[in-house]
């Protein structure tokens, strides 16, 4: 499990622990994203996912979209696939040797 995730300008602190009843939970006005230990590895990628476009929805103003469940679970579900199938369109979308990736 990664330790920090950076959404938009707010770096957010990734702990493994459970938090209540659910898989995972984004505390926003402290940065933290919890997702709870001993989960299929999958499915720990996938609460990973579906907390961070909860904080993206939040970050934008999506309020709709921040409590639409279903919307969230659909996207986190199917990023986690498309990057676990497509290792080469993260190499494409991070831009290898042609696209500086940095703080700005």
């Amino acid at each position: 499990m990664i330790d920090r995730v950076k959404i938009g300008d707010i770096e957010y602190t990734v702990r493994l622990e459970r938090d209540g009843e659910y898989d995972g939970s984004v505390t926003h006005s402290i940065a933290i994203i919890q997702i709870a230990p001993d989960m299929h590895p999958i499915v720990e990628r996938c609460s990973l996912w579906h907390e961070i476009f909860h904080a993206i929805f939040k970050q934008t103003g999506q309020e709709d979209a921040r409590q639409n469940e279903g919307l969230i679970e659909a996207l986190s579900h199917s990023v986690v696939a498309i990057i676990r199938n497509n290792p080469e369109l993260v190499e494409y979308t991070c831009g290898g040797h042609d696209v500086q990736v940095g703080n700005g």
